[in-house]
């Protein structure tokens, strides 16, 4: 079943949603209309969290954030290097597996498999190279990862694989637009 429709995200991040939607069932992308879903480049993965941290500051007390890994040790490594500043500003970290995503008023770190089906209003993709482009299981979660924001996506990746695979394909296609933090 396909969904010529999706109410639940802006258009902007609907449009994105259906590029990677293609892309679990491995139709070409290069024919979609550009979604330019902007991806902030990065070189340290300290200095991205620090964007990370900045911005989800600046959300409203009552927006729900997610950050969203491909899996739990990626999840966790992000949680290290970011909950003393998340802390700092009362965002509340906590690594969630499904029964505690529905809690308000917490930074979510994650995994695809456990926020299938949810929403957030604010959803993170810190490194989006992360997810390998040659294992369907992979692309997939990106895909839940990237539908599960209402109103904002914010996706990183490490500069130095932007040049390659997933990445690549998405930046030449136009539905990722490079940016620096």
């Amino acid at each position: 079943i396909f969904l010529d429709l999706n109410d639940r995200q802006s258009r902007p991040l609907a449009a994105f949603s259906n590029c990677i939607r293609k892309l679990t069932e491995r139709i070409s992308i290069a024919e979609a209309t550009a979604a330019q879903a902007p991806v902030t480049l990065f070189d340290d993965r300290v200095r991205m969290a620090e964007d990370v941290i900045e911005r989800v500051a600046k959300l409203p007390e009552s927006a729900t954030v997610a950050i969203i890994c491909p899996d739990k040790d990626r999840a966790v490594a992000w949680y290290d290097l970011m909950q003393t500043g998340l802390d700092g500003c009362f965002r509340n970290p906590v690594l969630s597996e499904r029964a505690r995503l529905t809690e308000r008023f917490k930074t979510h770190f994650t995994t695809p498999i456990d926020a299938k089906g949810l929403e957030f209003d604010v959803v993170v993709i810190p490194d989006i190279s992360e997810f390998s482009a040659d294992d369907p299981i992979a692309v997939n979660g990106l895909y839940v990862a990237v539908s599960r924001p209402r109103h904002a996506l914010l996706v990183g990746c490490n500069s130095s694989n932007a040049g390659g695979g997933l990445v690549h394909q998405l930046l030449e296609a136009g539905h990722l637009v490079s940016a620096r933090p």
